[in-house]
């Protein structure tokens, strides 16, 4: 490919050495090349080349540590859903108050009942109630919420399973 050409996003097919790839750094994203190459049977300038490729493709995001929110201080999550006008302007204005608000960890746009689902994380009961406060000023108090509050998480995965899903498999 020519010098300072970015490649198309659609133009890289995966193979099931890329997906396995994927999954181990979306396991760990802190990972060696060296342990990435070993669990693969790759040199390491093949998975860096292969790195290299997913993440031009736009397969590869970002590398992120998951946080334990309860030793920071934020023990308390919050999945609010919420109502609003579905003008795009509006829609703007929410996304754009919500993106700064620093206890707002993921905004969804969604279908059905609610236009929105808001994953918030919080000190204690008080310091939700001013979020949700804050979350209704954002959609300049045209927006309706119903909050449901994390009791306990069973277990967590980092995704779906790359390889199962791209090969077909039915899991039950």
């Amino acid at each position: 490919m020519p010098k300072g050409r970015r490649p198309s996003r659609r133009a890289h097919i995966l193979d099931e050495l890329d997906l396995r790839l994927l999954a181990l750094l979306r396991d760990d994203a802190r990972a060696s090349l060296v342990a990435l190459g070993r669990a693969l049977g790759l040199g390491t300038a093949t998975v860096h080349e292969r790195m290299r490729r997913l993440q031009a493709h736009g397969y590869l995001a970002g590398f992120h540590a998951r946080l334990d929110y309860a030793r920071l201080g934020l023990g308390l999550s919050a999945y609010v859903m919420l109502q609003t006008q579905q003008v795009a302007a509006a829609r703007a204005t929410l996304d754009e108050n919500l993106r700064r608000m620093p206890e707002v960890e993921e905004l969804a746009w969604v279908t059905g009942e609610f236009d929105a689902v808001v994953r918030v994380r919080a000190r204690d009961t008080a310091h939700l109630q001013d979020v949700l406060f804050r979350i209704a000023d954002a959609g300049q108090r045209q927006v309706r919420a119903r909050t449901l509050v994390v009791l306990s998480h069973p277990f967590w995965k980092p995704g779906p399973d790359l390889t199962a899903l791209a090969l077909g498999e039915r899991v039950e």
